[in-house]
């Protein structure tokens, strides 16, 4: 709309009448009102930070003063556009295997529980001696339906120690580290990291935002804390004058191949189209590791469940084969 010359209040207008979400409308609302009241439109969005990022805030500011807005919006709608579908297949790769794991651990709770109680009821009217596994099983049956409320209030709490533990700063960035050397998971995870940062320091570099402005907004919206403190030590390095390839080569967090590729884009004055393709060559790698993980993730846990549960029938029909032959 702004490229076909509207004012940005009658594009506002405009939008709030077509969007269905109330809650989106409000805020349009608002923001409208705010521009209308000769705030900038910046400005204006800067007044919901939970929907409106910092990256997006600084290069609406960079359109308003450069007056390319319309460009700026078109590349952030592909940047956004771009790191949504990607944020969509690293958390299919992550949770995929969570859910099938769930899956399992749910039915197998449910033969426990529920199921196999049955069986301890018939095998004691029998007052047969019974396998040693069908006794395990059953045993294990009975510990978990008479402490069932225990079991899960222990998981609650473990889970919340867990949790309150990773908001310690000094935890949360050895688990940051660790997650990394995960084997497979850990690859994807790094690859993660590669993509978001070169989609976003391409974006903002190729908007004419300055490289420290730019490392400094990529810096504040980092959640790992082992990349916060690299790109800190970075911001620091390039204020003292460094290069950029240099200071990154120094913290040893990206594969040298992404440090090659960006010391070449700095030489060459290229260093936005160069994270741009470094962006395309690890978001092909990701894309090929989700793939191979989901095609090769359901039939081994599809095996591991039916093992589990294999093993969980053949325990309880086990007297029973028995009894059959005895009576045979």
């Amino acid at each position: 709309m702004i490229k076909a010359r509207l004012s940005i209040t009658q594009a506002l207008d405009i939008s709030i009448d077509r969007s269905d979400d109330e809650n989106f409308k409000h805020i349009l609302k608002v923001v409208s009102a705010k521009v209308n009241a000769g705030h900038s439109l910046a400005d204006s969005l800067s007044a919901f930070p939970g929907v409106f990022k910092p990256l997006y805030i600084h290069l609406v500011e960079v359109g308003e003063a450069s007056g390319v807005l319309d460009e700026v919006l078109f590349r952030l709608t592909e940047y956004m556009t771009k790191s949504f579908g990607f944020r969509k297949k690293i958390k299919m790769a992550l949770v995929y295997p969570g859910v099938v794991l769930s899956v399992a651990a749910g039915a197998m709770i449910f033969m426990l529980v529920v199921m196999i109680p049955a069986f301890a009821e018939m095998y004691r009217d029998f007052d047969a001696e019974l396998p040693t596994i069908t006794l395990f099983v059953l045993g294990l049956s009975e510990w978990m339906t008479r402490f069932f409320w225990i079991q899960i209030m222990g998981i609650l709490l473990v889970g919340t120690a867990c949790y309150q533990l990773y908001r310690k700063p000094a935890i949360r960035y050895k688990a940051d580290r660790l997650i990394f050397k995960l084997p497979f998971w850990g690859g994807i995870l790094l690859n993660n990291v590669i993509v978001r940062f070169c989609q976003t320091l391409g974006t903002l570099i190729k908007s004419r935002i300055t490289l420290l402005n730019a490392l400094s907004i990529i810096h504040k919206s980092e959640n790992n804390l082992l990349v916060k403190e690299a790109l800190s030590n970075v911001l620091k390095a390039v204020k003292k004058g460094s290069s950029f390839g240099a200071s990154l080569k120094n913290n040893r967090i990206f594969p040298s191949i992404v440090l090659q590729m960006i010391s070449v884009g700095e030489e060459t004055a290229e260093l936005d189209k160069m994270l741009f393709h470094i962006s395309d060559h690890f978001q092909t790698e990701v894309d090929l590791k989700v793939e191979t993980l989901t095609s090769v993730i359901e039939p081994v846990l599809i095996v591991i469940l039916g093992v589990i549960l294999g093993f969980l029938i053949v325990a309880m029909y086990l007297p029973m084969f028995e009894m059959m032959n005895v009576i045979g």
